[in-house]
């Protein structure tokens, strides 16, 4: 094999290796958006990892990843193709003053919707128990309800009212007239201008 052979073959076995696992990392990210969601969670320890619109390869953030697979299971997968972007989840801001009726709202970002979500126990704490890869009775059985979505380039508004935070969406009718539909996002005095003001910074009006 002589001396240079000694040298170029394990020099070419690794940059193959290298290769071939950086390939496997694209396709990874290029086909989560098209497998089934059901699939995708089937024994899993954690979500999947979440790469972002660029689909860059990044360190594993279990909490991006986690909101990243509430989009993509959200209405079977119907917004699997979506990004996640921001959430504000108002864990002490309850749909239901009676215990055994209380739900924790969420809104979701993606880089396409906004999504209003309840769930029966606050997500932090689903996170915080699955945020271990050790935890070997992690699950996830707290499924978010989702209350509405709205396509961010249709919200013509965001305001306070008496109630809550009112958010006006401009639709397309069957008659292809343009009619404003409104959706109310109810909550506490103390939080609404945190909302208002917290959707209109992550939309960018």
């Amino acid at each position: 094999m002589g001396l240079v052979g000694s040298f170029v073959k394990p020099t070419v076995g690794a940059i193959d290796f290298f290769a071939r696992t950086t390939q496997g990392i694209r396709n990874t990210a290029a086909h989560q958006g098209t497998l089934d969601p059901a699939t995708l969670s089937s024994n899993r320890v954690r979500p999947p990892r979440y790469f972002g619109m660029d689909k860059t390869l990044v360190v594993y953030e279990y909490e991006k990843s986690f909101w990243q697979n509430v989009i993509r299971e959200i209405q079977h997968g119907r917004f699997r193709d979506e990004w996640y972007v921001t959430h504000i989840a108002l864990e002490e801001d309850l749909q239901n003053e009676t215990e055994e009726n209380q739900k924790f709202k969420v809104l979701l970002l993606s880089n396409i919707h906004l999504f209003y979500l309840l769930y029966d126990s606050p997500p932090s704490q689903t996170i915080a128990n699955n945020n271990n890869i050790n935890n070997n009775n992690a699950s996830n059985n707290n499924i978010p309800q989702l209350q509405f979505s709205v396509e961010i380039k249709n919200i013509t508004g965001i305001n306070k009212t008496a109630s809550g935070v009112l958010i006006r969406e401009k639709v397309q009718t069957e008659n292809l007239d343009v009619d404003i539909v409104e959706k109310v996002i109810e909550t506490t005095e103390k939080n609404r201008n945190f909302i208002a003001v917290s959707l209109e910074e992550a939309i960018r009006f």
